[in-house]
């Protein structure tokens, strides 16, 4: 992710010259490496992280992205031999050295400019290090401006005063503070942030310094949002309904299988008749369509994509986009948003964005590895309470060590209603009473809710799939079905409310619910022999250096995920061409665990590369 990809995309005239040119500049900020000296300092430079946009920025920063593209530690190479494992990443970027990865940084975001810019006269005064922030304004307001760090002070007062006259139609203003320039809207937004940073900056803020640090070693990216900034959003929520959507339907958990059955059961009514309706309309206009001479052209281009230069790709990528935008826009009918129907944020999120205490973040290159380490109160990874205690760990290590992929948590008290409530919150339910998702839970499963769901949850549950796990299989033989469910809890009470389950569902329970006690707990699954393997593994995952290397001391750990991308070699087996066999090639592992530290959350998203 660069700067220039976090920056705001307003739709108007104004919001889409500024941020073509906020993400240009940001590009020139993160252009130039600084040559580190050697000899007696050596040690020293590469263990230490060196200045940071934060000294430049007021303590009273609501959120702050920085990227470092001289880090410690030996990163800067970690990164450069990360990006050329991927063949079509390091083609795309241009890559044949390391001094590449910079200008190829410029580049890229400096082609969404709209303008002839001199890329080496960007080189010749950009630094290192930027930063994309968001700060208190006039009247409350926040305001977004970008810091750049500056080899040359004058050079870079010309460049920036020849980027405002010469390349942005609208407002753009900047600062210069020693060895940084701060850009915003206009000079006196610029001027405000240097000054109030000479009176405290962010770097010596308490909350930034314990947040941040607790996040672990410095890396290419550091994040940022203060204690103060949940109470900033939820009032950005209240005043314009459209935010509260993004909040409603963007801060929930990326991978949850419970959550994602629970609700795909309360969905079935209304999929069966949508689905019906949607595939005849499919197929009418399918059987109707003719492309366009100028579609068939784009579309031929298309075809040679990979032999296209990075310039002629973006090129055509922008042309492709026109030519779509002003079909929809001939073909859709018009009509208007009804912001009363947008969801608004639950009482939950509502508390939980009040009492939000910070978060911070650090993405790091460590040991032929990409990680991210973050640290934030709990609603940070918490899937809505649904998951909490240590149990995450425990019940995905006791797998057998030729898993594919498993997810593990214990569960929280009152786990099913608050799933419930955290389906209901979604957008899609925005019309639906909590009644109505219970009757069609029940209907769907034969459970009472909440008694029988959490029954039937037990303690702790891993989803898992063997090495070698091929989902087409299912449709000719679910026997053959290597992914099961085990369940940690009284086996008694799992049994009893499986069995409901299956006389409910009928013919598909006898297939695909076969289940198999073990030391503590019961295995679900359609392969009877993998459920024999699960109940008396082997070597199981604990035992694996792969998966400790994937989650190192998730111990106590109340979320666990970990893909093994080797096993059975399975991820290539998926891909279409050699091109992207060849990019998922270097993949090995990735694991993803939070783990409860008190009032606070620690995640730790961890991808090792062969």
């Amino acid at each position: 992710m660069t700067l220039g990809d976090a920056s705001p995309n307003i739709d108007s005239p104004v919001g889409r010259s500024r941020g073509r040119r906020t993400a240009w500049v940001t590009a020139g900020s993160l252009g130039v490496a600084a040559v580190v000296g050697g000899g007696a300092l050596a040690w020293q430079f590469w263990t230490a992280q060196g200045p940071q946009p934060a000294e430049v920025l007021p303590d009273g920063t609501l959120a702050y992205v920085a990227v470092d593209l001289d880090p410690p530690g030996g990163q800067k190479v970690a990164v450069y031999d990360a990006i050329r494992k991927f063949p079509s990443l390091g083609k795309e970027l241009g890559l044949d050295s390391r001094d590449d990865l910079r200008r190829s940084l410029v580049d890229g975001i400096a082609a969404e400019g709209g303008c002839d810019l001199d890329r080496d006269a960007i080189l010749s005064w950009a630094g290192d290090r930027g930063a994309l922030a968001v700060v208190d304004g006039d009247r409350d307001l926040p305001e977004v401006v970008v810091v750049v760090q500056v080899g040359d002070a004058d050079k870079a007062a010309a460049g920036l005063s020849a980027i405002a006259a010469d390349c942005a139609a609208d407002e753009f203003g900047h600062a210069i503070e020693g060895d940084w320039a701060v850009l915003a809207r206009n000079d006196a937004v610029a001027e405000q942030v240097v000054e109030d940073a000479a009176d405290r900056a962010l770097a010596d803020d308490a909350d930034y310094r314990r947040i941040t640090g607790a996040a672990g070693d410095p890396g290419v990216v550091t994040l940022y949002a203060a204690p103060e900034a949940g109470p900033a959003l939820l009032r950005a929520a209240e005043e314009n309904p459209f935010i509260g959507f993004m909040v409603t339907t963007q801060i929930t958990p990326a991978v949850d299988p419970i959550g994602a059955v629970m609700g795909w059961i309360t969905l079935m009514p209304t999929l069966s008749g949508a689905g019906a309706a949607l595939g005849e309309h499919e197929m009418a206009m399918e059987s109707d369509y003719q492309p366009s001479p100028a579609e068939r052209r784009l579309q031929k281009r298309m075809e040679r994509y990979d032999e296209l230069s990075p310039a002629e790709q973006d090129q055509l990528m922008k042309e492709m986009e026109a030519f779509h935008s002003a079909e929809w826009e001939e073909e859709l009918p018009e009509t208007e948003l009804d912001l009363d129907d947008l969801a608004e944020p639950s009482d939950d999120l509502r508390r939980a964005l009040q009492d939000f205490t910070g978060l911070g973040g650090v993405l790091r290159f460590d040991d032929g590895a990409v990680e991210l380490e973050v640290v934030g109160d709990r609603m940070l990874g918490s899937y809505g309470g649904v998951y909490a205690g240590g149990s995450g760990h425990d019940v995905v290590a006791t797998l057998p060590a030729d898993s594919a992929a498993a997810f593990g948590a214990g569960f929280a008290d009152g786990w099913a209603q608050r799933s419930l409530s955290q389906i209901q919150d979604q957008w899609y339910y925005s019309g639906q009473s909590e009644e109505e998702l219970v009757t069609s839970l029940e209907e769907a499963t034969g459970l009472t809710f909440p008694e029988d769901f959490e029954a039937l949850g037990g303690e702790a549950i891993a989803v898992v799939a063997r090495s070698g796990f091929d989902p087409s299989s299912a449709a000719e033989d679910p026997s053959k079905l290597a992914a099961a469910v085990r369940i940690m809890g009284d086996p008694d009470r799992i049994e009893e409310a499986l069995a409901k389950v299956r006389g409910a569902v009928g013919r598909s329970g006898a297939t695909y619910l076969h289940s198999e006690a073990t030391d503590d707990g019961i295995v679900v699954g359609p392969n009877v022999d993998y459920l024999e393997e699960l109940a008396s593994p082997g070597e199981t995952l604990g035992d694996s250096d792969r998966f400790e290397r994937a989650v190192p001391d998730a111990d106590g750990a109340t979320t666990v995920i970990f893909i093994d991308f080797d096993a059975g070699n399975w991820l290539v087996g998926l891909m279409d061409d050699d091109r992207d066999r060849a990019d998922v090639e270097p993949l090995d592992t990735l694991g993803f665990t939070v783990t409860e530290d008190g009032d606070e959350q620690h995640v730790l998203v961890r991808v090792t590369l062969d």
